[in-house]
C-alpha cells in the first residue's frame, strides 16, 4: 500500500554535514590516488625549481576534498534554506512510501 508524505522542511545543519562528508569522501578517493600518480610522472625542465611545483601541487591533492567538502557544505546549506523557504511556500514535495516487510535476522 502507497503512502503519500510530505517533505515539508530539511534539517539545513545535518544535510550540509552528511553532503560534505559524501564530497570529502568520493574526492579523496579520486584525488589523493591522482596526485600520487602526478608526482611520480616526470616534469618537463622549465627552468623553474620543479621541487617547488611538486610539492604544490602534491599539497593540492591533498587539500582539494578538503576545499570540496568545504563548499559542498556551503552550498547544500544555501540549497536546503532555499528549499525550506519555497516550500513554507508550496507546501513542500509530496513523496510515495511503500512499507517493505523486513527480515529482524538481517540487522543483528
Amino acid at each position: 500500500m502507497l503512502k503519500t508524505v510530505r517533505l515539508r522542511r530539511i534539517n539545513v545543519w545535518q544535510a550540509a554535514k552528511i553532503a560534505a562528508i559524501i564530497y570529502l569522501l568520493l574526492f579523496a578517493v579520486i584525488f589523493i590516488p591522482l596526485g600520487l600518480f602526478m608526482t611520480a610522472l616526470p616534469t618537463p625542465d622549465t627552468g623553474v625549481d620543479s621541487g617547488v611545483w611538486q610539492a604544490f601541487g602534491t599539497a593540492f591533492f591533498f587539500v582539494a576534498p578538503l576545499l570540496y567538502a568545504f563548499f559542498g557544505f556551503i552550498f547544500t546549506a544555501i540549497a536546503c534554506a532555499v528549499y525550506n523557504l519555497v516550500a513554507g511556500w508550496t507546501g513542500g514535495i509530496e513523496i510515495q512510501t511503500e512499507s517493505v516487510a523486513t527480515d529482524p535476522d538481517l540487522y543483528q
